[in-house]
């Protein structure tokens, strides 16, 4: 066990038992700095583990938290999410293999794509992706394996070489932010995964609603030079779409249909 992977179970076990834990008291019970946990409570809600809250942090309450937090997501600009998914899948031909990664905008996405009712093959790590497009006799659904995050419902894992070994003509993936750098995601997991698929696909599109361009991620996944398309649901700003336009990225949005 890594010293990490024991730390972050030290965590766990000293707040299973506390409703609430503050930053200075869980430090000392892992023996390590205050910086040090704020690191490890970050890593731990990104996997469900835990809920952060102004000073220190608690457990989540299993799926039912997690869930939650995916449905919160959800209601954030489901109408505009919606069209983004419809005018994503207008880009997928008949019989493409899709790569998906996870998030609700993606979701619309994969819902788009079942209802069409058209051959298709997607490779994903969501779980919830994978469960609804389950349910098409036309599409064929692979999942990669690894560690589950509750708070998206999707696998990770550090090697991606499996991603390596396959060829899709299409990948869709969603992002934490966009700027005019590029688009980052928030989560070293999401990095390798994102990253394989785009290097394995003939043609790399993003979803996003235009909320992503007023955040801030952590990692950056690609520059726009390496994505093809950017569907969202808002026209970027003048100065935005210039540096698109630059970069040679196509963006769409719904009225573009």
């Amino acid at each position: 066990m890594s010293k990490t992977t024991d730390r972050h179970e030290r965590i766990r076990e000293y707040m299973a038992s506390r409703a609430f834990v503050n930053i200075h008291e869980l430090a000392i019970a892992a023996g390590t700095s205050e910086v040090t946990v704020r690191r490890d409570l970050r890593a731990l809600e990104q996997r469900g583990v835990v809920v952060r809250e102004h000073g220190g942090a608690r457990l989540a309450d299993d799926l039912t938290e997690a869930q939650e937090r995916f449905t919160s997501r959800e209601l954030r600009n489901p109408h505009g999410k919606s069209e983004i998914g419809q005018r994503a899948v207008s880009l997928i031909d008949r019989g493409e293999h899709v790569a998906m990664n996870d998030g609700t905008t993606v979701m619309q996405v994969a819902m788009a794509l079942e209802s069409r009712r058209e051959p298709a093959t997607v490779t994903t790590n969501a779980l919830n992706v994978a469960l609804r497009l389950s349910e098409s006799d036309s599409i064929d659904v692979y999942v990669l394996g690894g560690l589950v995050r509750r708070a998206s419902y999707g696998t990770y894992q550090p090697d991606s070489s499996v991603i390596d070994r396959l060829h899709f003509d299409t990948a869709v993936l969603g992002v934490e932010s966009m700027s005019k750098r590029g688009v980052t995601v928030d989560h070293p997991f999401d990095l390798a995964i994102a990253q394989a698929m785009i290097r394995q696909a003939d043609r790399v599109v993003i979803v996003a609603d235009e909320s992503k361009w007023r955040r801030k991620g952590r990692m950056e996944l690609a520059t726009w030079d390496e994505i093809d398309v950017l569907v969202t649901d808002s026209a970027p700003t003048a100065d935005l779409n210039q540096l698109l336009l630059d970069s040679g990225t196509e963006t769409l949005t719904p009225e573009t249909l």
